[in-house]
């Protein structure tokens, strides 16, 4: 596993002491996956808070592991993920709740807008897929809403009346005005 300390400093700042245990827990939730899965897990793309990297199943299949801190932003993901099956997106193979990993198909050649190079094309190619991207929503859909996320904004803004790590008092301003007005 490739020690990036851009990873673990965000995890550490967005997780807290939760963060540190899962960054030392992470070894034992890879070796987890290869076992159950049946996988080589290869090294991980550059992370940001999430461990995300290619493997290759016994069956030789590509495949993606995500692993993440189980909680709501997780759990929100793979009900995500499922909903827009058939939607132009990777499939979900399979995922563990619980430990906080997804097993997704891996896209070849599989590269990210930023390669691009250019930012009008990465514009027209973000609107080309979100405009495909509409499905219906179940009646009983477990996602929390953009209201939820204010209230859990809010909460954040006023835990931290000085920012947090390199969100400033501001930006948190900004972005809970934006939620309020989105909500009204």
């Amino acid at each position: 596993m490739i020690k990036q300390e851009s990873f673990m400093k965000n995890v550490r700042l967005h997780f807290n002491e939760q963060g540190e245990r899962w960054i030392n827990e992470l070894p034992s939730l890879l070796s987890y996956c290869e076992e159950r899965w049946e996988m080589r897990i290869e090294e991980p793309y550059h992370l940001s808070i999430n461990y995300v990297a290619p493997a290759t199943m016994k069956n030789n299949k590509e495949v993606v592991v995500k692993v993440c801190i189980p909680g709501v932003e997780f759990h929100d993901e793979v009900i995500a993920i499922s909903l827009f099956q058939n939607q132009r997106m990777n499939a979900l193979f399979d995922f563990d709740l619980n430990k906080g990993i997804i097993i997704l198909e891996k896209l070849t050649p599989g590269y990210t807008l930023a390669e691009v190079g250019d930012e009008q094309k990465e514009t027209l190619i973000a609107a080309r897929l979100l405009k495909n991207l509409h499905i219906k929503v179940p009646k009983e859909c477990p996602l929390h809403t953009t209201k939820i996320r204010e209230e859990n904004l809010e909460e954040l803004v006023r835990k931290n009346p000085s920012g947090l790590g390199p969100i400033s008092a501001q930006m948190f301003q900004k972005a809970f005005e934006i939620f309020t007005y989105l909500n009204q």
